[in-house]
């Protein structure tokens, strides 16, 4: 038994990740664990994958969470029991109100062992709750069940992943696996009819590989999932009814899971452009690049009392997660509460609608309907509600225009570092083949209020689901692991210091790993720059807020770095990171680069912009 025990445990590891394979997965982190040896070999014994070791299981979550957002593909997740699976609760949770696919595959002990104390042994049913799209435990289906069934619990784990009806997302498949994981070395199998080995390692492989049931044909999965993407006519008319009738829209287009690239919503984009719509555009949704109905300084637009009384939609439509601006939530709440209709197109039916102003969910690929309607028959306002529209449109790229002008004007005339200048010098400088994974603080946060457009846009990323700066290390370390397969293509990290300090495990790397190409730019305001911007800093004693929210840290980032065996590079004007971008892109491996900041001015700075860009804009529009 103890030898038919360890050949049907790795048989049953070799069919999970054919069909997975089959599924689209072609990357694995694997974190080291003696409860996870048969799926670990497995996977060492199929080149057909990469594997990534990671040495904590936190890290490695938000690293597999960078392969998939870079991919769109699921990533396999694979650690031992225990305590090891606790901490990848905080990635998973990412995982989910981000739809990234994960296939978290956790080791366990035997039923026998749960109860009694025995070592590395929770309850780890259920243990991520509803944060998975799927889950399943695997009991003693490798020593009871017929082979084709590990096919179909891998098939399915993986169609779990990609087209569950909540969206693409994390599945968990525990694994318990029951010792010995090799034969013993007087094991003669009585009882069983299993072919014969000679005890050693490679035998072991070549008996288990023999016990697969063949896939199915052309390397398709052992099950598929089909969605319909036809949508109802209704929907369509929705839309052909807007345009009839010459109403004003604002589209608030947020992150979808999509293909990277300048395409994602070009047909959305064609029909607002045709009809006197614009696009508040979060630069996660698409490159900010110059197309004639996108607003990418929305933040600063909808906090102008005369921009706002001016340029009132008739209807505001949303799309994809909600951009972090609050300026932006407040002025649709306010819209809201002046009668102005909201809807969202989203083809999962999710409610994202914190503010709960949403009227109509539709569960509907916006994009795909906006080209059911560029492909029907024309329907035209009026020729007074074209023009009307027409001259609304303009006026509000007018005001985006000017606030750009503005903003580049800034960047340029102050000598010293702020965080606006560092995000917008970033998103221009860096070449457009660049990902910019942003941290969930104040760095995604300037990205979205002061990058601006250019011709060729870099791509940018962040952990937006759960909003934490858990992982943001990891993450952008991932997005690069994968970069490294992409012509041309570089990644950068945007975050502060205490998100560096907060996953610096994630910078502890394997020397038989390979290390991902990646600069790491932080903005170092000695603390937690956005709870400047919250009432409490204002309300409490000053060294309250220092202790207790501004939590300065007593770390020398050079020394740090330089003892991960890394490269640092320091900037403190415009000039000199431009220089140290340089440098860093000509020097291989993790590149650290370190701006000071001053926490003390971080809200007077912002507003200064904003303020600034706002007064040019109501000259210009006067």
């Amino acid at each position: 038994m103890p030898y038919e025990t360890a050949v049907r445990q790795l048989a049953l590891s070799f069919s999970l990740i054919d069909e997975w394979y089959r599924s689209g997965v072609r990357q694995v982190v694997v974190c080291p664990g003696s409860r996870s040896t048969p799926l670990t070999i497995a996977m060492l014994e199929d080149d057909r994958f990469e594997l990534i070791f990671r040495l904590d299981e936190r890290s490695a979550g938000f690293f597999a969470i960078g392969l998939a957002i870079s991919s769109m593909k699921p990533v396999v997740v694979v650690v031992t029991s225990g305590t090891a699976v606790a901490e990848l609760h905080a990635a998973v949770a990412e995982a989910d109100l981000s739809q990234v696919p994960l296939i978290i595959c956790t080791a366990d002990r035997p039923a026998e062992l749960h109860d009694v104390f025995a070592p590395q042994t929770i309850n780890q049913n259920n243990i991520f709750s509803s944060a998975v799209r799927y889950f399943f435990d695997t009991q003693d289906i490798p020593l009871s069940c017929e082979p084709q069934i590990w096919r179909s619990v891998g098939a399915r784990a993986a169609q779990e992943a990609i087209s569950n009806p909540k969206g693409p997302g994390p599945v968990h498949l525990n694994l318990p696996f029951r010792e010995p994981f090799f034969p013993q070395k007087d094991d003669t199998k009585p009882g069983n009819d299993l072919p014969a080995t000679d005890g050693s390692f490679r035998s072991l492989v070549e008996v288990a590989k023999q016990m697969l049931v063949p896939g199915r044909s052309n390397g398709q999965p052992w099950h598929l999932v089909y969605s319909s993407n036809n949508h109802d006519d209704r929907v369509l008319q929705m839309l052909l009814d807007f345009i009839k009738h010459g109403l004003k829209v604002v589209v608030i287009a947020g992150w979808l899971p999509r293909s990277k690239g300048p395409g994602p919503f070009s047909s959305l984009r064609q029909l607002a452009k045709e009809n006197g719509w614009v696009i508040f555009a979060d630069p996660r949704a698409w490159p900010r690049t110059i197309d004639g109905v996108s607003i990418f300084s929305y933040d600063t637009l909808v906090r102008d009392e005369t921009v706002t009384a001016k340029y009132t939609p008739d209807l505001v439509i949303h799309i994809g997660q909600p951009p972090s601006s609050k300026a932006l939530a407040q002025w649709c709440q306010n819209l809201h509460l002046k009668g102005i209709p909201h809807i969202r197109f989203d083809p999962y039916q999710r409610f994202m609608d914190a503010g709960r102003y949403i009227s109509h969910v539709i569960k509907a690929d916006i994009e795909l309907v906006a080209q059911k309607v560029l492909e029907s028959e024309k329907v035209k306002a009026s020729p007074d509600a074209t023009h009307a529209l027409a001259k609304w449109q303009h006026n509000w790229l007018t005001a985006e225009r000017v606030c750009q002008d503005t903003y580049t004007s800034l960047l340029y005339n102050e000598e010293y570092l702020t965080e606006p200048k560092i995000a917008r010098f970033l998103y221009q400088y860096v070449p457009p083949t660049s990902t910019i994974v942003a941290s969930s603080s104040m760095p995604i946060r300037n990205l979205e209020f002061f990058a601006g457009p250019r011709l060729d846009a870099p791509h940018v990323v962040a952990n937006r689901g759960a909003n934490g700066i858990d992982g943001v290390v990891s993450t952008i370390l991932g997005v690069a692991a994968f970069n490294r397969r992409v012509q041309n293509a570089q990644t950068i990290g945007f975050l502060g210091d205490l998100a560096l300090l907060h996953d610096i495990s994630g910078l502890v790397w394997g020397r038989l790993e390979e290390e991902p190409e990646v600069t790491l730019v932080v903005a170092d305001n000695d603390g937690g720059a956005i709870f400047s911007f919250l009432p409490i800093a204002s309300f409490v004693p000053k060294d309250y807020f220092e202790r207790a929210f501004g939590t300065p840290q007593k770390v020398e980032a050079k020394q740090l770095v330089a003892g991960l065996g890394h490269h640092y590079f320091e900037a403190d004007s415009i000039n000199s990171l431009a220089k140290c971008l340089d440098d860093a892109a000509d020097t291989g491996g993790i590149k650290i680069v370190v701006c000071k900041t001053k926490r003390d001015r971080v809200v007077e700075q912002n507003e200064f912009w904003v303020s600034l860009a706002q007064k040019k804009v109501n000259e210009v529009l006067r």
